[in-house]
């Protein structure tokens, strides 16, 4: 990713009068063509998306592993089971499980979420979506159907080593519940602003004796959420899924309109992964109803809008034109995106070539410019989605020795979900995420997966010979929070910590009103910052007061790279994180 590092892939060696080419092949193919509206299909129809060259690591046995979350333990649960002999995919599930006891806020078995394998550096990622499920179509029950214990069922069986079981996998997010560990100052603080839902009745765990919330530095003990994962440990996936399950009976009593079918019914997709290019590399990430073709999108347009000058030159520039790349993607999002199984929609059409080239053409002339508001609406609150404040998520990057990866984000959607308890796990608010238009393809459907803004991304670079996993928690600033750094790391000559910790902004419009968040906004230091925006965009932004760290997420990233033989994980400090390398 480093425009500074010098490459030798296309290189000539003569080695004793003997020229040895080492080539680089193509990737990929023709993608269907797209268009962003239907006046315009006609004339895109031969337009496609066409991947980069990916013959990569062709004469590397590096054999690099490491792990990257958002939380100390669950990272060293993972690189404990790349140590033993695991895989790639063994590590993830190891770690999402352990996750969900280090962060209950982020993620927990009563949510779901998507991950993407890659095996090998040159392959193409196969996508696992175990998004949760509409049982109802009453938005105001909350809790959708979970998908997050046949996901990783589902990623152990069928891209596991072998060398472990599921029960294995999971003894040390069992170890951390029974025995407890120590809150750290993020964890507090999530527990102290969820208070309103952390009820001592619902979430006795989180509070001790005298009925007070725990604080940091004190002990979490989750005795009733051991036994639940134990008695997935000993019984298998069907105690959650099956009728006969006790997890399974405990919740559809506990939550009625969460039925026996629609647990029974419940299965995980695995649809073709969205892929696009930037800058010569291939871009892998979630389909839709997830955002990885909004952060294609994203990428695609900022590469055709040159917004590597602008990065380079004017702050205040480069702020606007990242604002109008996000709200013709959002929008795009808004428009277009769903649940696949209920839609006509083909991802290749979205990230192909032609219509990127249309998404740049509409910010280059209508939002850079004459700022058409009534387009700009990314999430709009009279839309009936309620996304602004699900910002709770875990994200978590794994590579190992034989070049496998996986990359993959789990949610709750809100910070603890919806609040509600089940055998101890916290369950997800996911039915908040449909859309209340008839005409959206969010709306709500039984048996539909709502459109989310996770986008677990994998980007493979030819030139440079690394392959990076990549992700984020944040609600609906992860794809701008992903292409932020993304674009640091690409245009900027800066290390990779400075493009993770530099200042990020976001463009929110609801309801016409373009809101911009600064991050530390309100330091002295972006002052004039702040006063060059409201000098030449002032009458189109309201700049909004400052939104904490947090807001702007927590991008992880794993990188290895076979030309120089090294890994390297970078974790935004936002929220905390942990890498291990080796």
């Amino acid at each position: 990713m480093n425009a500074q590092k010098i490459t030798y892939i296309l290189a000539a060696v003569v080695v004793a009068g003997l020229l040895i080419y080492v080539g680089v092949t193509n990737f990929g193919g023709s993608d269907q063509s797209g268009s962003s509206s239907e006046e315009e299909s006609a004339q895109n129809d031969s337009n496609s998306s066409s991947g980069a060259s990916s013959d990569i690591a062709s004469g590397s046995n590096y054999e690099g592993y490491g792990v990257s979350t958002d939380n100390e333990l669950a990272t060293e649960a993972g690189m404990q089971i790349l140590e033993q002999g695991g895989n790639a995919a063994d590590a993830a599930v190891a770690t999402s499980f352990a996750l969900t006891v280090t962060e209950p806020y982020g993620s927990g078995i009563g949510g779901g979420g998507a991950a993407l394998v890659m095996n090998g550096p040159n392959a193409s990622p196969e996508v696992y979506d175990y998004r949760e499920e509409a049982s109802t179509t009453n938005r105001a029950l909350n809790v959708a159907v979970p998908g997050f214990v046949k996901g990783m069922a589902a990623l152990h069986e069928e891209q596991g080593s072998g060398q472990f079981t599921l029960a294995e996998l999971m003894q040390p997010a069992i170890d951390y519940a029974e025995n407890g560990y120590e809150i750290n100052s993020y964890l507090a603080s999530r527990m102290y602003y969820a208070q309103p839902r952390l009820n001592q009745q619902n979430s006795p765990a989180f509070y001790d004796e005298n009925g007070n919330l725990l604080q940091e530095g004190d002990t979490l003990v989750q005795e009733e959420y051991a036994q639940t994962l134990r008695t997935i440990q000993e019984n298998g996936p069907e105690s959650f899924y099956s009728a006969n399950g006790a997890i399974a009976q405990q919740l559809t009593t506990d939550y009625s309109h969460i039925t026996p079918e629609s647990l029974q019914q419940y299965n995980v997709q695995t649809p073709e992964v969205a892929q696009g290019t930037f800058e010569g590399q291939n871009v892998y990430s979630a389909p839709s109803p997830l955002s990885g073709v909004t952060l294609i999108q994203m990428l695609g347009m900022g590469e055709r809008l040159n917004i590597g000058e602008a990065l380079q030159g004017n702050e205040a520039d480069y702020i606007h034109m990242m604002s109008a790349i996000t709200r013709e993607a959002y929008y795009q999002r808004l428009e277009n995106l769903g649940d696949p199984e209920f839609n006509e929609i083909t991802t290749e059409e979205y990230v192909s070539e032609g219509t990127i080239d249309d998404l740049a053409q509409n910010v280059r002339e209508e939002r850079l410019d004459t700022e058409e508001l009534e387009n700009a609406t990314g999430y709009n609150s009279s839309d009936g989605q309620n996304t602004i404040t699900h910002s709770s998520t875990t994200h978590v990057n794994v590579m190992d020795a034989d070049g496998n990866t996986v990359a993959l984000t789990n949610t709750l959607g809100n910070f603890f979900g919806s609040g509600q308890t089940s055998a101890g796990m916290f369950l997800n608010n996911q039915l908040n995420n449909y859309n209340e238009t008839p005409s959206s393809p969010n709306n709500i459907e039984i048996g539909k997966r709502p459109r989310s803004f996770i986008a677990p991304t994998i980007i493979q670079d030819p030139e440079e010979e690394t392959v990076m996993g990549i992700g984020s928690p944040g609600g609906s600033r992860i794809p701008t929070a992903m292409a932020e750094v993304i674009f640091r790391m690409e245009y900027l000559d800066e290390s990779y910590e400075e493009a993770f910790a530099a200042n990020r902004s976001f463009v929110d419009v609801v309801e016409g009103q373009a809101t911009l968040a600064i991050e530390n906004g309100d330091q002295p230091e972006n002052a004039e910052l702040i006063e060059e925006i409201n000098s030449k965009y002032g009458d189109r932004y309201f700049i909004a007061p400052d939104k904490g760290p947090s807001y702007f997420g927590n991008v992880t990233s794993l990188i290895k790279d076979y030309d120089d033989e090294e890994m390297q994980g970078i974790i935004d400090q936002r929220r905390g994180g942990s890498a291990q390398t080796q």
